[in-house]
This record gives structure tokens, sequence and C-alpha cells, in this order.
């Protein structure tokens, strides 16, 4: 396997655990971010249609500041290309030796998600020059949702085709397409999930983060509330059901009771947010916002934990030859050790070490 040309060496079993942990980890950096950025692209562009067309500059208030709090270059390099590219590495050394061409896959989604980075720059700008309902905004904007969109799809189809061993060699497109309804509906909860965690997010940053935004009179934090948790609420009780059929088209081979206890985990989770969500628009208590969003973020890391428990299951086969590709690898050091050492690599014997000492070392001492 390579990745830009470069050959990938056999991962060793300590480097293949990382890899494994560190596809959890990095899925709960990736998948929110992108979520709200996709989110905040698509709500700012309503906005700024609906401002212009109501003649309501408080909605143009509105989309210039969803751009403002989650649109920037640090976190799109941090928390969206380097994931990926980073994935990208530890899944060659997950199925370093198989028939899937995964790094070729995420290189596409590297290519989408840094152009959608780059994009929402732009679009950004457009909303400091002053030029809301311009053609370059909608265009702009169109297009970093439309490399959002390849980008999560290349994304999803490229992590659930490690559970579909037995369709790698019928892969020939530069991603995996829709081959399975597990696909399409793990990409149907990607990205209802998105708009979920936006409504979340909206309502932490603007109004529990740090205080709150500044200069937020009592309509506009009203209106922040409604808009946020409502979003939130609606799509997160929508993404239960997407998320238990994703969970019911998993492969068979995929399956097991720890894959279906944590998914009981993270819709005890979606139930508990949905409550604290009624509550939050039904008695005004902004204060939810926070549990609000943690919660969503744990649930975030219950979907990628899943995920990856249900690969385990998948690449059973593919583990077993890593495993003995990591026991050659790890008898080939020790020989090497074994030769370098004083000796040539001969068994320690007592009655040997003793006459090494008694004709060289007693010269000394």
């Amino acid at each position: 396997m390579n990745l830009f040309g470069a050959p990938i060496p056999a991962p060793t079993a300590e480097h293949l655990a990382i890899a494994k942990i560190s596809v959890v980890i990095l899925s709960l950096l990736f998948v929110p971010y992108i979520s709200i950025l996709s989110g905040t692209v698509l709500f700012s562009l309503g906005f700024v249609y609906r401002g212009h067309k109501e003649e309501r500059p408080f909605f143009l208030r509105f989309a210039r500041d969803l751009v403002n709090t989650f649109i920037h270059w640090g976190s799109g390099i941090v928390l969206g290309i380097l994931p990926v590219f980073t994935l990208m590495v530890c899944f060659a050394q997950i199925l370093w030796g198989s028939e899937v061409a995964i790094t070729r896959f995420f290189t596409w989604t590297l290519v989408f998600i840094a152009a959608a980075v780059i994009l929402a720059q732009f679009y950004k700008k457009t909303f400091a020059a002053g030029e809301e309902e311009s053609y370059l905004q909608y265009f702009l904007g169109l297009a970093t949702l439309g490399a959002l969109t390849l980008g999560g799809f290349a994304f999803v189809s490229t992590v659930t085709v490690a559970t579909f061993p037995e369709k790698w060699p019928l892969i020939t497109t530069f991603i995996p397409l829709t081959y399975d309804w597990n696909m399409l509906a793990r990409f149907t909860h990607f990205t209802v999930a998105g708009l979920a965690m936006t409504g979340a997010a909206i309502v932490f940053f603007f109004i529990n983060w740090m205080g709150g935004k500044e200069d937020l009179d009592a309509e506009y934090r009203e209106y922040v509330r409604k808009f946020g948790g409502g979003v939130a609420l609606g799509f997160g009780i929508l993404q239960t059901l997407f998320y238990l059929w994703y969970l019911g088209t998993l492969p068979e081979f995929a399956k097991s009771w720890s894959v279906y206890h944590i998914g009981i985990a993270g819709i005890a989770t979606l139930l508990l947010v949905s409550y604290l969500l009624y509550a939050l628009l039904s008695k005004a208590n902004t204060g939810l916002g926070v549990p609000v969003f943690i919660l969503f973020l744990v649930f975030f890391f219950l979907v990628s934990y899943g995920e990856n428990q249900a690969r385990e299951n998948a690449l059973v086969y593919q583990n077993y030859a890593l495993a003995k590709k990591a026991a050659e690898i790890e008898a080939e050091i020790e020989a090497r050790r074994a030769e370098k050492a004083p000796g040539g690599g001969e068994t320690a014997d007592i009655a040997k070490g003793e006459e090494i000492y008694n004709t060289r070392c007693i010269a000394c001492h």
C-alpha cells in the first residue's frame, strides 16, 4: 500500500492499536466540525436571502454573526484538513495489504475538504466587504456547500467501505459510490446529525460560551434560543430514525451485541438531549445549552466508537493477517538484536561469561 507514491511499511501491533484509537479520536474532531461548517453556510445563505427579501437587517446580522463565529482559518486546518490526512495514514495501517485503495479514496476526501475550507474563507470575506445578496456571495456559498457535500460523501463512503471486505475488489471508481443501503443510511444520518449539531452549537456559542456574545439584545437572544434550539430538537429527533436505519442495515458479520449496546447508549443520549432541548424551548432555560452541546459530542463519540467496533467485527480476517505479519516483524527484530549482541547471538552461558571475565576483565580490575 502506498501513500502519495511512497510505500507504507507493515504496521507493528503497537502501531495498529494506536491507529485504531486515533480513528475514534480524530472522527470526534472532524465530524462535528464539518457538520457545524455545513450548517453555518446553509443557514447563513438562507438568512441572507430572507433578510433582503423581507428587508429585515436583523436576519442579515444573524447571517453575518454565524459566519464570523464558525468560519476561521485555524479551525479549518486543525479540525478539517489535518484530521483527514491523519485518518488516511491510520486507515492505511489498518487496511495494510488489503485489496481496497483506501489512500486514493481519502486523497479525494482531502481534496474536497481542503477546497471547502478555502471557499468558506472567501465566502466569509463577502460579508466583510459588504457584498450581501451579490451573485458572488451566493456562488461562493453554494460552491462551499457543494464541496462539503462531496467531501462528506467521500468521507462516509470511504470509512464505511471498511465494513464490506467482500466488495473491495469490485470498487473501481475514484471514491466508493453507493454500494449498499448501509452506506446511504450512514450518509443521511451524517447530514441530519450535522444540522442538529449546528443548532446546538448556535445556542452554545452565541449564549453560553464565555458568557455569550456581546451586544445581544433581548429580541436577538430570544431568536437565537428559539432557532438554534428548534433546529437541534427537530433534526435531533429525526436523526434517531436514521441512526436506527444505519444500525439495522449493518452487514451481518459486522453486527454484535457490543455494537447494539453502544447503539442503545447513543439513542438514550439522543432522548436525553431531546428532553433538555424541549425544556430549553418551553421554559426559556438557556443554561441548558451547555449540557445539550456536550451530550451531542458524547453522541458523536458513541457513533464513532460503535463504528469502530463494527469495523473490528468485519475485519476479523484482516486483523488476523496483520497480527501474523506483526509477529513476523517482531521475530525479525529480535533476530537482528541477537545478531548484534556480544557473542553473535549465542545463548547466554554462565561458564562462558566466567571465562570472558577471567581472560579480559581481570586484566583491568
